[in-house]
């Protein structure tokens, strides 16, 4: 009878052995979960903190160019003195001009909200979260006054375009 208990006891001992290792084999198999989660997030926040700073490398030296073309461009397509044909292909320079700058500006503004939103699927402290979320707000607002300009910098583009349609013409109509 003794000999039995001891092997029940044994037996007892066994399975809540085996209960408590699956449990931390369980628990462990989380945690790692959880580990490969958080590592591939943090990478992909270095990624797009990689992303983005080439990106404004990349913007910032074709942006000077865009502006000191559009500018050359600029006082080419205003000169009376010259011929309309080289006016016309000035303007359509700045007007394409513009329009990449007002593009650049978009793509930098989205670019950031994207990032900011990598940056706060990291961030678990409430403090952090406020700023970030913040931080986030504006960005977004930034993109959308950006959206604005694309939409004004074309409604300008076709006014120029215009002008100077109805200028020759006027030249033309005042020769006959």
């Amino acid at each position: 009878d003794a000999v039995a208990k001891v092997a029940l006891g044994v037996e007892d001992f066994s399975e809540k052995a085996v209960d408590a290792f699956n449990a931390a084999v369980e628990v462990v198999s989380e945690v790692v979960a959880e580990v490969q989660v958080a590592i591939e997030t943090t990478n992909n926040l270095i990624d797009a903190n990689n992303r983005f700073a080439a990106l404004q490398n990349r913007l910032l030296v074709q942006n000077a160019e865009l502006t000191k073309e559009l500018e050359e461009q600029k006082k080419i397509s205003e000169d009376t003195t010259r011929a309309y044909d080289e006016r016309s292909e000035a303007l359509e320079n700045v007007i394409a001009a513009n329009e990449q700058l007002v593009e650049n500006a978009l793509l930098e503004a989205k670019e950031t909200e994207n990032l900011l939103q990598a940056k706060l699927a990291l961030t678990k402290n409430d403090e952090d979260r406020r700023e970030l979320e913040a931080e986030l707000a504006q960005a977004t607002a930034d993109r959308i006054a950006r959206e604005q300009e694309a939409s004004i910098v074309s409604l300008e583009s076709a006014q120029l375009r215009r002008e100077l349609d109805q200028e020759e013409l006027d030249r033309k109509m005042s020769i006959e």
